[in-house]
């Protein structure tokens, strides 16, 4: 489906909405508005992919974040409650930032080492052994040293 709207000058932008995506594409043909155009996608992304992650975060922090502040609360009742959720929140961001390479490198070693053991030991995956092998793998890696746990992803 495209539409046609027609600018103040002579040039015509052609918008692309396919009705399975939650995006538009503008066809700009005037060089100057293509630009304004592919700058300020490139920055709304950017804004997308920032509250995407603080989102995350959020999700991953939150029963911590409120469990801390109810007790807070049960002893002192003058708290700001929203200065106290947004320190902690960007306190578990910057530490979820330490953290990330740490992460993804443990992520990386686990997956190769189960990789690894299932094809040395030729181990199809099925139903049937899965809750074996999750049990198995999950107990080898909360022992393993080299496996950094930070009390939020050791629920293996």
């Amino acid at each position: 489906m495209k539409q046609k709207v027609k600018q103040k000058t002579s040039n015509t932008i052609e918008i692309n909405k396919p009705s399975k995506y939650k995006t538009f594409v503008v066809y700009e043909h005037d060089e100057f508005n293509k630009k304004i155009y592919t700058y300020l996608g490139q920055q709304s992304k950017k804004v997308y992919n920032q509250y995407i992650f603080c989102y995350q975060i959020y999700e991953l922090y939150k029963k911590d974040i409120y469990k801390n502040l109810y007790l807070k609360l049960k002893n002192d009742e003058t708290i700001n409650c929203e200065k106290y959720i947004a320190d902690k929140l960007n306190d578990n961001i910057n530490n979820y930032i330490n953290i990330k390479l740490r992460i993804q490198s443990n992520n990386a070693h686990i997956y190769h080492s189960i990789k690894s053991y299932f094809n040395y030991h030729n181990i199809i995956l099925k139903n049937s052994n899965y809750d074996y092998y999750h049990k198995y793998l999950s107990y080898w890696i909360k022992t393993y040293q080299e496996i950094f746990l930070d009390g939020i992803n050791d629920n293996v």
